[in-house]
């Protein structure tokens, strides 16, 4: 009974979810009232729920849906799919098998899931991609958009993604993944608490604070794809030490300063 109404809960929603845009007058030919997918009893759904939101300069809005249900495949699935209708002149949809859809049913993911992304522009403008709500998502769990066109590997858990696109459609540099490579995890050490790592704005520069002066050996940084992007041996087990790092685009990083014992702080640093 509960597979029967999530089915229908799905198909429901397929007509209707996701596109909210500002109630200006230059808009008044869109809609202007969001309409949420029917969703069953909280105590009852359990399911990964993950709702984007899609920003175009500030004025039309949408909301994607990703649900993690293992009665999905990665193809399309009727009854748990929506598709994309009344596109807007801005707009974001899932890709699935050549289709747009404004939800998408997914049997489960891992670090190796990667869902594309529609993006259409009618003008030249700022774009937003942010992370509008998460149900049952793990707190380790990374949500990453990748811009295949830049290199770019950004942590919406962390930070919205900003960017200008110039008019057109984009169905291939956009995706959406999961996790970070198991090499690259955080970890919670003991020198987590010694240790703080920041970027200043300022001086441009990555600082680390070494508040008890433990004996280091290594500062490395990697793009969250697990690229080293820097590093540097550490001779001392001085306090205090800044890093200025060139030629890297302003996005989420992973610093690793590794200890003398072989003890590894990993942290998250947005740097630019």
């Amino acid at each position: 009974m509960i597979k029967i109404t999530f089915l229908f809960s799905f198909l429901f929603s397929e007509l209707n979810y996701g596109q909210t845009t500002d109630n200006s007058s230059q808009n008044s030919s869109l809609p202007s009232t969001a309409i949420n997918a029917t969703e069953t009893d909280a105590n009852e759904d359990n399911r990964l729920k993950i709702r984007l939101n899609f920003n175009s300069v500030g004025v039309l809005n949408r909301q994607l849906l990703l649900t993690v249900d293992s009665s999905c495949s990665d193809g399309y699935d009727w009854g748990f799919d929506g598709h994309l209708y009344n596109q807007q002149v801005d707009d974001l949809s899932w890709m699935i098998e050549d289709e747009l859809f404004v939800i998408q049913g997914i049997g489960s993911i891992d670090s190796n899931t990667n869902l594309p992304l529609h993006v259409q522009k009618g003008n030249t403008g700022a774009v937003i991609i942010s992370i509008h709500s998460l149900e049952n998502v793990p707190d380790d769990l990374d949500i990453i958009l990748y811009d295949t066109e830049h290199g770019v590997s950004h942590d919406l858990r962390n930070a919205d993604y900003q960017t200008t696109l110039e008019a057109g459609t984009y169905d291939s540099r956009f995706q959406i993944g999961f996790q970070l490579p198991s090499s690259l995890s955080v970890n919670d050490y003991k020198t987590a608490d010694l240790l703080h790592v920041y970027f200043d704005k300022i001086s441009n520069e990555v600082k680390l604070k070494n508040k008890s002066n433990i004996e280091l050996k290594e500062f490395c940084v990697y793009n969250l794809t697990g690229q080293l992007v820097y590093k540097e041996v550490l001779m001392d087990n001085t306090q205090d030490k800044a890093f200025t790092i060139e030629n890297l685009s302003s996005e989420i990083y992973l610093v690793t300063v590794t200890t003398v014992n072989n003890e590894v702080l990993t942290k998250k640093v947005l740097i630019g």
